[in-house]
């Protein structure tokens, strides 16, 4: 059951840095960084789908290297349709023809047409670099 907010809402933030303590070490520090990452797409889209993350996630860690959608589907352990759905919704125009979140862009792969290559575009590049940023 998903709950809907007030148009113009934004969730509260959890803080997700230690001010005047030591960082924190491993786990806990991977679970503030696994934070951070779930408040900034929180602030972009409060609705979005933990497989829509996920897809995101993927194709940064590939970044600057293109990623195949049927490797994006291997990894991700989902369908294809699945993983077309995901990057359309993080696109820069979704498959309802509605204005997309625009991280991401697919293009045909030159070698075989039949493959669509997925990247990172300037405003997901600039959102991964906001969560590698202190």
């Amino acid at each position: 059951m998903s709950i809907r907010r007030p148009a113009g809402s934004r969730p509260a933030l959890v803080p997700t840095t230690t001010i005047g303590k030591a960082r924190p070490k491993g786990s806990l520090r991977r679970l503030m960084d696994f934070n951070k990452l779930l408040n900034l797409f929180q602030i972009i889209d409060p609705d979005m789908p933990t497989q829509t993350v996920r897809t995101y996630v993927r194709i940064a860690l590939a970044h600057p290297e293109p990623v195949l959608m049927s490797d994006l589907s291997s990894h991700l352990g989902i369908a294809q349709s699945s993983v077309s759905r995901n990057v359309a919704a993080l696109s820069d125009w979704t498959r309802h023809h509605t204005i997309g979140l625009d991280l991401v862009e697919a293009h045909e792969n030159p070698t075989d047409r039949r493959q669509k290559l997925v990247r990172l575009t300037a405003k997901g590049q600039q959102l991964l670099k906001q969560f590698s940023s202190e």
